[in-house]
């Protein structure tokens, strides 16, 4: 693990952890067996962010999973690889802080072997086997998959009122749950809210 500030207002964090593979003893007709039920495995996690004070900051952010799947079984389960590269960032338009615009996008790839895809496919996060689907449609040879994903927020954030609108979206192949939790794909959404605080007590 290795995590620091620079000069310059850049912070940098970067994880890296090895996790050894697993076996599990099991007892079919009688017989004995150590199962592999956990491939080796290699995480690691790297957060890059620079920051402008009074006014916003950006980042971005890299992931990667790599299993060793020494056997047909967890080769069949489990993808070899997975990555994704995101980045990220605010900026208030006033020194007060009063109107910003936030914003993200990020990209995933997903590789293995084309049952680990095929799995991945027909998770409840994209059914990519349903009839009704006209465009992403099951493909049970690829071996590997891969996406996007993106939101961006315009807003006021401070004072008695305050409004936001926003706009998000991410493509089917998106898929961050090697090293993350994603839980619905191929989704696209937009909201406007506005709120009133009383910040000055009175007498109701």
């Amino acid at each position: 693990k290795l995590s620091g500030k620079f000069s310059g207002n850049w912070t940098l964090g970067i994880l890296d952890a090895v996790t050894d593979s697993e076996r599990a003893t099991t007892f079919t007709g009688g017989q004995k067996a150590a199962v592999p039920v956990e491939p080796q495995t290699n995480y690691l996690v790297a957060r890059l962010n620079r920051e402008f004070p009074g006014r916003g900051a950006v980042g971005m952010m890299v992931t990667d999973v790599e299993r060793q799947l020494t056997t047909p079984a967890l080769a069949t389960l489990l993808p070899s690889r997975a990555q994704t590269l995101g980045g990220d960032g605010y900026y208030f338009f006033d020194g007060e802080r009063v109107w910003g615009l936030s914003g993200r996008v990020s990209g995933s790839w997903v590789h293995g072997s084309s049952s680990a895809s095929d799995r991945l496919q027909r998770a409840p996060a994209r059914y990519f086997q349903r009839p009704d689907r006209a465009r992403t449609r099951l493909n049970a040879s690829a071996t590997s998959m891969d996406g996007w994903s993106g939101s961006a927020t315009l807003g006021k954030t401070s004072g008695g009122w305050t409004a936001s609108t926003s706009l998000s979206g991410n493509s089917p192949g998106f898929d961050t749950n090697d090293l993350g939790f994603h839980t619905i794909s191929d989704a696209w959404g937009s909201s406007t809210q506005f709120r009133w605080n009383q910040l000055t007590p009175d007498r109701f």
